[in-house]
């Protein structure tokens, strides 16, 4: 059985998908969002310490010594973009669209708690590989996220404004094989699993500007 090692360089597009609370995707005019303006994407796990069982005696040494393991709570997301792209903060923050004349000109935020969910897709380059008509990617997938806000600051300097976004990537009962066909994880994602990774043979969706319906 022969294993596909992924050399990654560089991310090629990002795909935003709203999901409702249960983890599914919700159907509607601005569900699913692709962008290449992306930075970077993070990805690093919430991990509590296991409980330590430490016992000296009465001369100083340990009789118990154990600990039980670490327990990696959710998936911490983080997510930089080199644009202000209003639905895609609708997305991923609850941020309410200011809308003129049919178009999206900005958002604005309320102080309420966003409850929304959303999914995170990302293709990366394969390099090493060599050239073909239909070449293969690395494809990383957290199928919930939740707890979407702005992180730090937006800052207005001589220079240019980036946006960075967080949120928490739980375990995905209802992703299955995602909405969109063919599936780009190209076998079922775990009931079980936070996050995962693939090289795929799926091509980059293509970049979408705002966001789209997507209807099953």
């Amino acid at each position: 059985m022969a294993t596909s090692i992924l050399k990654s360089i560089k991310g090629k597009v990002v795909r935003l998908t709203r999901l409702d609370e249960c983890g599914d995707p919700v159907v509607g005019s601005c569900t699913t969002l692709v962008s290449e303006c992306f930075v970077s994407v993070t990805l690093s796990g919430e991990v509590e310490a296991g409980d330590e069982y430490l016992q000296k005696n009465a001369w100083g040494d340990l009789c118990i010594n154990d600990k039980d393991p670490d327990i990696i709570k959710w998936v911490n997301v983080n997510v930089s973009f080199a644009e202000i792209n209003p639905d895609a903060l609708d997305i991923l923050t609850g941020a309410d669209p200011v809308v003129s004349g049919g178009n999206t000109i900005g958002a604005t935020w309320s102080p309420e708690t966003f409850d929304g969910a959303w999914a995170l897709e990302v293709w990366t380059k394969f390099t090493g590989e060599a050239c073909s008509g239909n070449p293969e990617w690395g494809y990383f997938l957290v199928p919930f996220v939740r707890n979407g806000r702005i992180d730090g600051d937006l800052t207005i300097e001589n220079g240019v404004m980036t946006v960075g976004v967080v949120g928490q990537g739980f375990v995905a009962p209802n992703w299955g094989v995602g909405p969109y066909s063919p599936n780009p994880f190209v076998v079922t994602f775990p009931t079980d699993a936070m996050f995962g990774m693939v090289v795929t043979s799926e091509q980059p969706p293509v970049d979408t500007a705002g966001c789209v319906a997507y209807a099953p």
